[in-house]
């Protein structure tokens, strides 16, 4: 196990002319780095999973990790300063783009040079990652658990009413948690005025683009997307199969219980993939 530091680093952003604090927590090991992972937490949550994937990353492979807060989740306040989550993928996107600037000059200031970037993330998170890793001709790898696919693959498909109504009750807890990534501390979701943004996100034309190695996992007992929907993009996703690793639990959307072993899997996944080598300040720190 390496030793790693924490540190939190606020970076401006402006997106449609809305402006904001963005915080990013940088795991960087002390004693070199191999790989530079950008990080999403779910949208429910302050990321407290996608962390432990952070720490673990550090210590074990070699891997900086930037854990981002969306505007309104987390500690980065969200639009009049208010603490409200409106999922926006242009917000998201951006933040995702601030974040790799962060990690960039990190490892610049401790002498290295990526030339490529993983991503990761955890339910939503995962699912703005991979709308950010299709667009990112430096993404080498992609991993995480239980992306929404598209308002079509969600399992209800309730009115604009009803899933308001919801979103709401979970935030707030009304809602039994047990199927929720997190547990500890909620993010309120405005539901309603996040539909423009969900109404936009389809896995099914992203899929193709896709061809770099992938871990994925979800649960067979999914309550909030279409296990089917799921199945159908990690088959459709053009990655070489010898560098799929595709992982169905018998759990829920959040995989409650199973924390450890996919820390383990991303774990492995990264040091299977993109092995440690020696530091060396005159080369980059990623395989082409």
């Amino acid at each position: 196990m390496n030793e790693y530091s924490v540190s939190t680093v606020r970076t401006p952003i402006m997106v449609a002319g809305r402006s904001y604090d963005l915080e990013v927590d940088v795991y960087s090991p002390v004693s070199g780095i191999d790989n530079l992972a950008i990080l999403a937490p779910s949208w429910f949550t302050v990321g407290e999973r996608v962390a432990g994937w952070a720490r673990r990353l550090a210590a074990e492979t070699g891997t900086m990790s930037v854990l981002t807060h969306f505007p309104g989740h987390g500690r980065t306040p969200g639009r009049n300063g208010s603490g409200e989550s409106i999922i926006d993928l242009e917000e998201q996107l951006a933040s995702l783009t601030a974040a790799k600037v962060v990690g960039r000059e990190e490892c610049r200031i401790r002498g290295f040079d990526p030339h490529g970037v993983l991503y990761g993330g955890s339910s939503g998170g995962l699912t703005v990652v991979v709308m950010a890793a299709v667009s990112d001709p430096e993404t080498q790898g992609i991993f995480g658990i239980s992306p929404f696919c598209s308002l079509n693959a969600y399992r209800d498909q309730r009115s604009v009413d009803e899933l308001s109504a919801l979103g709401h009750s979970m935030s707030r807890g009304v809602i039994p948690l047990k199927d929720l990534d997190g547990r500890k501390e909620l993010i309120y979701l405005n539901m309603r005025e996040s539909l423009p943004s969900l109404g936009r996100i389809n896995f099914p034309l992203v899929a193709s683009e896709i061809k770099v190695p992938i871990w994925l996992s979800w649960g067979s007992k999914d309550a909030v997307s279409s296990v089917e929907h799921l199945r159908k993009f990690a088959t459709d996703v053009a990655t070489p199969v010898e560098d799929k690793v595709l992982w169905e639990i018998d759990a829920g959307h959040s995989l409650a219980g199973y924390e450890t072993q996919i820390e383990e899997g991303i774990t492995t996944f990264v040091k299977t993939k993109f092995p440690k080598r020696k530091a060396d300040p005159q080369v980059s720190c990623f395989r082409k």
